[in-house]
């Protein structure tokens, strides 16, 4: 993934307009319009009105992915409805694909939707609330100045059990006292495409400052989960560069044509690097939001999340 950059022949596929800075809603919009099952869902509606007092992006997302079909494409529809003023101001690439997805119709919307169940339970009577968390993506923390990340530990850690004590701990109705606890994540409803977040930017409050983490991540071409739920990487954005100066290009597999390819901006052009050809995990310093597609359930052991593993992956506040 370090050869993002990488060009190849000329683009089968079209690329889209950069109205100043806002090459974070172009990588977005790109992967959109190149998962398939979303773009057809879009370019089918008719164009009835949305409900009354919900805001919606579907007609202009349509008259989008119907021009990026023929041509290369202008974002000024989407950037008005999505009321972005500054297009010269920098913006979070992660934050607009949620935006775009919230002003969406949930036909189109919910193969990215996911729900986890977040779990409270006390350590003495077993009991405790649940409460469901739907999401668009799962974010995974990265760690400052590491020598390498990996995706499928960062999901691991992100589903592991937590254990607080001490000062941390809760109050058990049941028990009436406070007590100890453990906090248990678990997916209830597996998205058809599940969206990592990387976050590389972390808060710098002596300064005010947002500091980048140029961390190298180990990503896996495939992610097999509990429930043995599989998912393959058809799509990823970089980021290059820091919040305030940056630029995002997104690299997609094509549904149609052989390889990879590159978008960046109006550029768009097929990837001479060919993808986990040579290693079922690649390597980047830039990538920061990942896209997998669900496959067929698979049999077998070797599952990421599996909730008789949950002992071993457990951490303690206190």
């Amino acid at each position: 993934m370090n050869n993002t950059r990488q060009r190849g022949q000329s683009a089968k596929y079209h690329g889209l307009a950069n109205k100043g800075a806002t090459c974070y809603l172009n990588s977005v919009l790109q992967v959109l319009f190149m998962t398939k099952d979303f773009r057809e869902k879009i370019t089918s509606y008719s164009h009835t009105p949305p409900p009354t007092g919900k805001k919606h992006i579907d007609s202009e997302l349509q008259n989008l992915f119907r021009d990026l079909e023929k041509r290369s494409a202008d974002t000024c529809d989407i950037t008005g409805k999505l009321s972005i003023i500054n297009v010269f101001e920098q913006h979070d690439a992660a934050e607009y694909y949620e935006k775009i997805l919230r002003f969406t119709r949930p036909e189109a919307s919910e193969i990215f939707h996911g729900i986890l169940i977040n779990r409270t339970k006390c350590s003495a009577c077993g009991k405790g609330p649940e409460i469901e968390a739907p999401f668009w993506s799962l974010p995974l923390p990265l760690v400052t100045n590491c020598n390498e990340y990996s995706v499928e530990n960062g999901i691991r850690d992100f589903f592991c059990s937590t254990k607080i004590s001490g000062d941390n701990q809760m109050y058990c109705e049941t028990c009436d006292d406070k007590r100890d606890a453990d906090l248990e994540c678990e997916m209830k409803e597996y998205p058809q495409v599940l969206v990592l977040l990387l976050k590389r930017f972390e808060m710098i409050f002596e300064y005010n400052f947002w500091r980048k983490i140029n961390c190298p991540v180990k990503i896996p071409e495939f992610l097999t989960f509990q429930d043995n739920q599989k998912y393959k990487l058809y799509a990823y954005v970089d980021h290059f560069g820091d919040l305030q100066s940056g630029h995002y290009i997104a690299t997609i597999k094509s549904q149609d044509y052989d390889g990879w390819w590159i978008f960046d901006d109006l550029n768009v052009q097929k990837s001479k690097y060919n993808h986990f050809q040579l290693d079922p995990t690649e390597l980047s310093r830039h990538v920061y939001l990942l896209f997998y597609q669900k496959e067929e359930e698979v049999q077998g052991q070797g599952a990421l999340v599996d909730q008789r593993r949950t002992a071993i992956f457990h951490k303690t506040i206190s």
